[in-house]
């Protein structure tokens, strides 16, 4: 299994609009995609940040939706909220055993 966390720093004024993106672009392109076990947005409105967790069968796997034409659109649609980079603190292989596909958007 593969583990992906990714932070998103909005500003005070783009922060309901990056998570209504994310809501509403990001997840119908995720959901029934190749190789996922789960999906969860954790929005933190104190700090206007969003961090995506995502759990993939492989890493191959999670790289494959880079290179998908409506991943990339959502991702031009994010890039003009954001006041910082990504991060990107965890993208690791794990051995959990058998995980059952979850998808979880808030």
């Amino acid at each position: 299994m593969f583990e992906n966390a990714t932070t998103l720093q909005f500003g005070p004024g783009t922060f309901d609009e990056g998570l209504h993106i994310l809501r509403s672009h990001l997840s119908p392109i995720l959901r029934g995609w190749p190789g996922l076990l789960g999906l969860a947005l954790i929005p933190s409105r104190t700090d206007y940040r969003i961090t995506i967790l995502s759990m993939w069968e492989s890493a191959a796997h999670a790289r494959a939706i880079e290179a998908q034409a409506d991943y990339r659109q959502v991702v031009s649609m994010l890039d003009p909220l954001l006041v910082s980079e990504p991060l990107y603190p965890v993208k690791e292989p794990t051995a959990r055993g058998n995980a059952k596909k979850v998808v979880s958007l808030n």
